[in-house]
């Protein structure tokens, strides 16, 4: 999401995720038809790469933003050490 510039090969996005590449497919399939990602043929390859141009793209950069701040506020932190517990 954030490195808007990169491109990415279906079975390069699956291998980074940890994902069948099956199920990476679909999910860009569906990030297609809300034009949140382009694709584009380079030579015999299918590249993928974040539409840059879609309206809610800052929108949801800023959600990720957040959601990543508010998981640093909620992870536990370590343990407290108690005398006598």
């Amino acid at each position: 999401m954030f490195n808007q510039d990169r491109e990415y090969h279906l079975r390069e996005i699956a291998r980074l995720i940890n994902i069948s590449p099956r199920y990476v497919g679909e999910e860009l399939e569906n990030l297609l038809s809300i034009s949140l990602v382009k694709k584009q043929e380079k030579a015999n390859l299918t590249i993928y790469s974040i539409n840059k141009e879609n309206i809610v793209l800052e929108e949801l950069r800023r959600l990720f933003v957040k959601a990543d701040h508010f998981t640093e506020i909620l992870r536990p932190g370590p343990p407290v050490f108690r005398p006598g517990s």
